[in-house]
């Protein structure tokens, strides 16, 4: 559900069994206190619906789903890929069938036109995960609070998900992306996987190095990125800044993407 808590996203703060589940702790150099997802079983976190946050949109299907595991979402997608190949084959089969058909009409009978469909390769869905709060989740082993890690690092966990379902290359459909950076070089020694350096508001410190993120925005920053990720994913506005007056993007906002743009790629 995207955050390190459940009460935005989920029932929880409504079910009275998991009261007692709430807590305070520090995360990111911040005072976070609500349902952390580390203080769930698996069993317990499937008790829990499925909320919409955001109230600009859609709140229909509210209570209707369970937190989604990694696993599952992997599974979903080679579903889906699966469902597309037999939807090509079957519109492969018909559209050989027309064109039988049609040759026959115009008396062209030995044109090609095959009366058997065959089976498509369908492009799979791209999973795009992120490693959350990497230092911090490492840090919690450490103390012993999440004893069913058994001193494995929150890196190998998801690795470990993702090699099982043939995520192991650069050729895998998938990006794996952290606003850390250690835990991406920790990836990368590990793993052919592309990975993406996620970067923050430039004023932001890194939790995991303790360095604004502006200084990953400069030449060295970039260059220290290629050494170990595929690609940067800045905010947009901090590519492009909108002008502070009028709130728009300028011609000096325009220019300032070229910039950073040119410098990432050279």
């Amino acid at each position: 559900r995207h955050d390190l808590t459940f009460e935005n996203t989920t029932d929880v703060a409504d079910r009275p069994e998991f009261r007692l589940k709430r807590k305070k702790r520090m995360v990111d150099g911040k005072l976070v206190d609500g349902w952390f997802a580390v203080d769930f079983t698996l069993s317990e976190l499937k008790q829990l619906r499925a909320l919409q946050r955001f109230p600009f949109r859609d709140p229909n299907f509210n209570g209707k789903f369970q937190v989604a595991t990694l696993q599952e979402q992997i599974s979903l997608v080679e579903q889906n890929r699966q469902q597309a190949e037999v939807w090509i084959e079957e519109k492969s089969k018909s559209v050989a069938w027309h064109l039988k058909l049609l040759n026959n009409y115009f008396g062209f009978p030995d044109l090609p036109g095959k009366t058997k469909g065959s089976k498509g390769k369908a492009e799979s869905t791209c999973l795009y995960p992120e490693m959350k709060s990497t230092a911090w989740h490492n840090a919690l082993e450490k103390n012993g609070e999440v004893p069913d890690w058994k001193g494995k690092r929150f890196e190998d966990i998801i690795l470990g998900t993702l090699e099982r379902n043939g995520y192991n290359s650069s050729e895998s459909n998938l990006y794996l992306q952290s606003f850390e950076t250690e835990d991406l070089k920790y990836v990368h020694a590990k793993s052919s996987l592309k990975l993406i350096q996620l970067i923050g508001e430039p004023d932001e410190i890194q939790q995991d190095t303790g360095r604004p993120y502006k200084d990953l925005m400069t030449p060295q920053g970039i260059r220290e990125i290629g050494g170990y990720a595929f690609a940067v994913s800045p905010d947009k506005n901090v590519i492009v800044p909108r002008n502070a007056t009028t709130g728009y993007v300028d011609e000096s906002g325009i220019q300032h993407g070229k910039e950073f743009v040119s410098m990432v790629h050279e």
